[in-house]
């Protein structure tokens, strides 16, 4: 009981200190309201502690942090700012995709970081070579575009992203028909346990 209560405590003064840190010393992990897009600038420090919410609460309790892969942070911060969209999310992608490993094929001859499939492939890059870095980050570039303009998603937002991953797992088609395959749901729910934990 006794160490119960002292594990309590330090939970209580750690949580104390990290909302100290955002509010008041604006941590420079945390991305700068001045960096949000437009839209969550407005009631700037609410939408700033929403956004962050999750991340706040993995940080508190001890859980793992995911790191980018060094070699493809680059690509990651290009793509964010070139869609508007969280870098964590990019990295959580890729990380669920394929465990940021440009080079990996999947079971259904996917391939790549986000794993596209070869039809997908071919219809946004045409022959181009897929183990090209660069490449690859186009053709997210392309992809997620259409999806995000497609449903007018805000990747921002948890519900957004949810949509944005299905029609990325299982098809724009299945996601219109509200179709959710059990390994897609399985996929989300992964998603959605990884981002807050990214660390950048």
């Amino acid at each position: 009981m006794k160490w119960k209560l002292i594990g309590w405590l330090l939970k209580l003064i750690i949580n104390a200190v990290i909302l100290y840190e955002i509010v008041l010393l604006h941590s420079p992990d945390i991305l700068p309201i001045n960096e949000m897009p437009i839209n969550a600038q407005k009631n700037c420090w609410i939408d700033y502690m929403s956004y962050d919410l999750r991340k706040i609460v993995y940080r508190s309790w001890y859980l793992p942090m995911l790191k980018p892969k060094k070699q493809y942070l680059s690509a990651y911060y290009y793509i964010a700012i070139k869609l508007n969209i969280p870098v964590e999310l990019v990295i959580a992608h890729a990380h669920i995709e394929s465990n940021q490993n440009h080079l990996a094929l999947g079971q259904l001859n996917e391939y790549g970081l986000w794993q596209f499939l070869p039809s997908t492939w071919k219809q946004i890059m045409d022959n181009a070579d897929w183990k090209d870095i660069n490449n690859q980050i186009k053709a997210y570039i392309k992809h997620a575009s259409y999806l995000i303009q497609k449903f007018k998603l805000n990747l921002y937002e948890p519900e957004d992203q949810k949509i944005f991953l299905w029609c990325w797992n299982a098809g724009e088609g299945n996601y219109q028909k509200k179709i959710l395959p059990v390994i897609t749901k399985k996929y989300i729910e992964k998603f959605m346990t990884l981002y807050p934990q990214v660390e950048v």
